[in-house]
């Protein structure tokens, strides 16, 4: 099978490869402008200890307003994963009530299942 060119078709791919190559990131002056600034943004830590994990973190990205800030948390009576945060209480957290918060900062919750009693 032959593919017949045409003025029309050359253009048409001449056109598809320059707007494919302007989309690359050879241009560092390019990638650097469209970084993202960093957020010096800062919280007071609320007291989260006896609150259902999955509220004591979505709490903490409302208070630090940033819907992607993220919190670890550890079973405090095992080595269990919280698959699902709703299933576990919130009994210790490293950063203390009212302390200041950077988004660099990670809160650690101590938890345990909701059925559980903390220790």
């Amino acid at each position: 099978m032959r593919i017949r060119t045409t003025p029309a078709l050359v253009t048409a791919v001449l056109a598809a490869v320059i707007a494919v190559a302007g989309c690359s990131s050879a241009h560092p002056a390019a990638s650097a402008s469209a970084a993202p600034a960093q957020s010096s943004t800062s919280f007071t830590m609320p007291n989260e200890v006896g609150h259902v994990l999955q509220d004591a973190q979505d709490d903490l990205q409302r208070v630090s307003g940033n819907s992607a800030y993220y919190s670890r948390s550890h079973d405090l009576l095992g080595n269990r994963h919280q698959i699902l945060d709703r299933d576990w209480q919130v009994c210790t957290q490293n950063i203390a009530e009212g302390a200041t918060v950077s988004e660099s900062d990670t809160v650690d919750f101590g938890v345990v299942k909701l059925s559980e009693s903390c220790p």
